[in-house]
């Protein structure tokens, strides 16, 4: 059984400091939103993941809480804080009251539950069962989260919609150009991929990925680049290239050329760089660009293998920290250096298999690592803990 924490010993300042910074956890001013902290043993009481679901209509109520609880169970959550935004405070009772009762049968304690109309400076937010526990939300600008997010050098954005707006593909002028000499170099049967072409582009992807370490700013390329570079992205050793840079340190600097092609470039080859985003984004914490990422991805290829697997991972949520241990523990297998482990029937995570397994009679001897990946596998070295705790998005409910 786990340890009951009642509400009233949280100091409301606390509470109030924590609604202030959802804005800069999620990346934009959450509305008709569910928010659940939830706090894990390790062996001290620890922020884990953060979930945050558009609320449900009434109906949808039992569906939701299942999900949310499962989520929690699945990351060995003991505790949890939900704040809920938008609407009022009797309307989304019944919400409050479903998930105490579906996370106390998982031994989940949910140690407080609020409400707030909005999350601005000033704004009072109300208890769900102590009218006396209120209090104002301090200016989210001065949150802990926000200076996190500015040292990050993350931007804000008024809403969701304007955060997926960076996504949107370019003119359709710009795509038809594209598409066509896509169709002259990559899907033209009549025009093998060679390993000179290989080894040309691979140096075209590594050479922009340094453009990107170089500058704050996208980089700019030309249709011509555009296009080699989707025909990179078509083949796994370059993937494997890509995944090492999503799996540095310092991944942000790639995610601004997956930027840049993803609006670049039409489906299906955009369901590469957007599955790229989606998994660097996942891995260091921002669950809702990671989340409008992969529906991207999805909607430009529904059979992407690593697309689906990844949202499987963010239906879980599989931590962060536990999918990087599963990504380097894949290359590593593909590079030969790692042997295949035997099959655990008690392990229920998502395969993350980032090349086909080859076919008998067995792989081919393992070549040198080039350089990005053998810095990438230095990471084994050493423990990674996540800067942020992943703020996973669950699917919206329909209406």
């Amino acid at each position: 059984m786990t340890t009951s924490h009642p509400h009233t010993h949280i100091v409301r300042r606390d509470l109030s400091a924590l609604t202030a910074g959802i804005p800069h956890m999620i990346g934009f001013p959450p509305m008709d939103s569910l928010v659940l902290f939830t706090f894990s043993r390790s062996p001290m009481l620890t922020v884990a993941t953060t979930l945050r679901a558009d609320l449900p209509a009434p109906h949808h109520i039992p569906e939701m809480t299942e999900q949310v609880v499962a989520a929690a169970e699945h990351n060995e959550v003991v505790a949890a804080i939900a704040v809920v935004v938008g609407g009022t405070l009797e309307e989304h009772r019944p919400l409050v009251d479903a998930l105490r009762k579906a996370l106390g049968d998982k031994d989940i304690t949910l140690i407080h539950a609020s409400w707030v109309s909005r999350v601005l400076d000033g704004e009072r937010w109300l208890c769900f069962l102590d009218p006396q526990c209120t209090d104002e939300l301090p200016d989210p600008q001065a949150s802990i989260w926000a200076a996190a997010r500015a040292i990050a050098g993350d931007p804000m954005y008024d809403d969701r919609e304007e955060m997926a707006a960076q996504l949107a593909p370019d003119s359709p002028e710009s795509l038809a150009r594209r598409e066509e000499l896509l169709d002259a170099h990559l899907r033209n049967p009549r025009h093998p991929y060679t390993e000179d072409d290989l080894t040309t582009d691979l140096d075209l992807m590594t050479q922009m990925l340094t453009v990107a370490e170089m500058s704050p700013e996208p980089p700019t390329l030309t249709d011509r680049q555009i296009v080699r570079l989707a025909r990179a992205l078509s083949h796994m050793e370059v993937r494997d290239e890509c995944m090492a840079a999503t799996l540095s340190p310092t991944p942000e600097a790639a995610e601004r050329l997956w930027l840049v092609l993803i609006r670049a470039l039409p489906a299906p080859e955009r369901a590469e760089p957007a599955t790229l985003l989606a998994m660097s984004a996942y891995l260091r914490g921002a669950g809702v660009l990671a989340a409008l990422a992969l529906e991207t991805a999805l909607d430009a290829n529904p059979a992407h293998a690593m697309a689906l697997m990844l949202h499987a991972a963010l239906t879980y949520p599989v931590p962060p920290d536990r999918l990087r241990e599963m990504l380097v523990a894949s290359i590593l297998r593909n590079e030969g250096i790692l042997e295949e482990d035997a099959p655990d029937e008690d392990d229920d995570d998502p395969p993350w298999e980032t090349i086909p397994e080859p076919p008998s009679p067995g792989p081919p001897p393992p070549e040198p690592l080039n350089e990005r990946t053998a810095a990438t596998l230095g990471l084994l070295t050493r423990d990674r803990t996540t800067a942020n705790p992943l703020t996973a998005f669950l699917p919206p409910w329909p209406a």
